[in-house]
């Protein structure tokens, strides 16, 4: 399996773009096979999946970011989703992230961030926002 760190400069692409949040996160994929720290794409929206952003480089000068999209951090669904409990089976994650899954949800997508001439990204056509301010 190609290597799942994120490239150098991945915590200038973390932040807000529209209803995604880009963030550096640890992870195990795959028990035995990889772990590290790795770039994920969270939505924002109930039942939105998260994604692992597998840097596959640049073109077009640096400008475009390449990456496939793989389906998790996580192994499991989460238990509050509908259908991954039942109270005969407490504690139980009944949701495991199947191959079908993430063939459905578009596990092995390309996807491209790109980054103006003044070094603004873009993800998926959103614009990143700018930081919080705290006063």
């Amino acid at each position: 399996m190609r290597k799942l760190e994120p490239p150098l400069f991945a915590g200038e692409l973390a932040g807000r773009y529209c209803n995604t949040t880009l963030g550096i996160e640890s992870f195990v994929w795959n028990p035995g096979a990889a772990s590290g720290r790795g770039l994920v794409a969270r939505g924002q929206k109930p039942g939105d999946y998260p994604f692992l952003l597998q840097y596959l480089g640049t073109d077009d000068g640096g400008r475009r970011l390449r990456f496939r999209k793989l389906l998790g951090p996580e192994q499991w669904l989460p238990e509050s989703w509908p259908g991954c409990s039942r109270p005969e089976a407490p504690g139980q994650n009944l949701c495991p992230v199947s191959c079908f899954l993430r063939v459905l949800r578009g596990s092995g997508d390309l996807t491209v961030v790109t980054r103006d001439a003044l070094g603004r990204f873009e993800y998926e056509g959103c614009r990143q926002e700018p930081p919080d301010v705290e006063l």
